[in-house]
């Protein structure tokens, strides 16, 4: 399996970072060309650490995890959990970032819908 990441976010934020960005990024492209989980006014994707691991297996729980959460911290990404059972912890992630999400071609038009 072939990953990418866009070479100028990982210099501005970290390769970590900038992997996880481009995995967020594509499944939120895909939410969007399916209109699913578009919830107040963001498209979101989910997934646990450890299903990121799963997927990055050269990155461990924790680095993922601190890596997430500086992308919170420097409000590229934000977080919530809109899961049905109140025991399902999953993180949701939207891209809030616009330079980052012009980079991906994520912006919502109004015509979009």
């Amino acid at each position: 399996m072939n990953h990418s990441f866009n070479v100028e976010l990982a210099k501005k934020y970290g390769i970590e970072e900038a992997i996880l960005m481009e995995n967020i990024a594509f499944w939120i492209k895909k939410n969007m060309t399916n209109n699913k989980n578009y919830i107040n006014g963001e498209y979101w994707v989910y997934n646990s650490s450890k299903s990121f691991n799963e997927l990055f297996p050269y990155m461990n729980c924790k680095k993922i995890q601190r890596a997430l959460l500086k992308l919170e911290k420097l409000n590229v990404i934000k977080s919530d959990n809109f899961n049905k059972l109140p025991y399902d912890k999953t993180k949701w992630y939207a891209i809030v970032d616009p330079q980052v999400k012009r980079i991906y071609e994520l912006n919502v038009s109004d015509d979009f819908f």
